[in-house]
């Protein structure tokens, strides 16, 4: 999930939310993504189907939070 201030991910076995501010780039995956945060480990993300409007939506939070 995409908010306009983090991105949430719920899985079956952690959930995490990072707010834009933490992010320092995403890169879209063929098959998910990875976030590099401004600390620490980038994380990596992977979905069992890519949605292009959930790679628009990162892409525009990105810039309006660069």
């Amino acid at each position: 999930m995409v908010t306009d201030k983090a991105v949430v991910f719920e899985g079956g076995e952690k959930n995490e939310r990072i707010t834009w501010t933490q992010v320092a780039d995403v890169e879209l995956l063929i098959d998910g993504f990875t976030i590099s945060k401004r600390s620490g480990p980038p994380r990596t993300y992977q979905v069992s189907s890519p949605d292009p409007k959930f790679a628009a939506v990162v892409e525009l939070m990105l810039s309006r939070t660069a």
